[in-house]
């Protein structure tokens, strides 16, 4: 469907394609959120598999996973599920974010060096210090 929406294909033609009545509103529905992802202007891949089943067990319609490049796996997971409100069961939609996969894959900062000076050190070696990107510690020697 992603590549169907990507190649120029309109929500009228997504529709139009043979589905059970049940899987006809999520096509329109998917077709919709796909088209809004196009117009964020942002460089963002989709993939849709429809046979996709890991989802958690309280799921209790379409799940998802979340992959980005230079992972090795999911970075969230999430889907549709019910909450028992006040008038009965309302429908929601839910991920987990997988902080620790994130984290891996972001550059690694340089540790910046850092060096105690005593106090009474010439502001111009401390200049001379901090132009080597050093962290300066003044302390009372």
């Amino acid at each position: 469907l992603v590549k169907l929406a990507s190649a120029g294909i309109t929500v009228k033609e997504l529709n139009q394609i043979n589905l059970p009545a049940d899987a006809k509103p999520l096509c329109t529905r998917l077709a919709e959120v796909i088209d809004i992802i196009g117009k964020s202007g942002e460089e963002i891949s989709v993939s849709i598999d429809p046979v996709e089943s890991a989802k958690f067990g309280y799921h209790t319609g379409i799940g998802f996973t979340i992959f980005v490049q230079n992972a090795n796996g999911e970075i969230g997971r999430g889907g549709r599920y019910e909450i028992e409100g006040e008038k009965g069961e309302v429908p929601a939609v839910g991920a987990t974010i997988y902080i620790n996969e994130i984290l891996r894959i972001l550059p690694s900062q340089k540790q910046q060096e850092k060096i105690t000076v005593p106090k009474g050190t010439s502001w111009k070696d401390i200049k001379k210090l901090l132009e080597d990107d050093t962290k300066i510690v003044i302390c009372d020697l």
